[in-house]
């Protein structure tokens, strides 16, 4: 178990408790940025598409008054369409849940966790998981090698967007 894993906000651990999909990617990046700036990024659902590739429009409805539990974005993606990302977990600034679904996305049982930890020195770790098991038979199988590398490249656009150094990726 990763030391971040240990300091998950409650809600976070307790929504990971209860799903029932296995976790298929974990990927933690370091950030030259407090937490407030990278969830400022993060916490923009109608802002993906400045930095994760393949995104090209987002539209959000909110539950409330603003972004938050219960809100809904709609991702158009390049090669997939439509993809409705649910949020289930909300706590600015430490991350957010959502769980995706959509007709030709080669996973079911979707749970996606960001959780932005505090390092001190203006530095933040950022943990992004992902829970889902596939289907659609061999994109289902490249779906997380792909996954893994769009996340990479997320991270690193949201660096340049925060015009701090390139993220330092820790493996997992």
């Amino acid at each position: 178990m990763s030391k971040l894993h240990e300091r998950l906000p409650s809600g976070a651990a307790d929504l990971i408790n209860r799903h029932h999909a296995p976790l298929r990617i974990a990927r933690q990046y370091r950030l030259h940025a407090a937490p407030e700036q990278v969830f400022s990024i993060l916490g923009d659902l109608e802002g993906i598409t400045s930095f994760f590739p393949m995104i090209h429009h987002a539209d959000v409805r909110h539950a409330g008054s603003c972004a938050g539990e219960g809100s809904v974005r709609v991702c158009s993606i390049r090669g997939m369409g439509k993809v409705n990302e649910r949020i289930v977990w909300w706590d600015e600034p430490k991350g957010y849940a959502y769980a995706a679904n959509g007709t030709l996305v080669p996973l079911r049982d979707h749970l996606g966790v960001i959780v932005i930890s505090d390092l001190g020195n203006g530095e933040s770790a950022v943990e992004w998981r992902q829970y889902f098991n596939t289907r659609l038979g061999p994109l289902g199988w490249l779906f997380p090698l792909m996954m893994r590398r769009l996340m990479d490249r997320s991270i690193r656009n949201i660096a340049g967007l925060l015009r701090t150094p390139s993220a330092a990726a820790v493996r997992n």
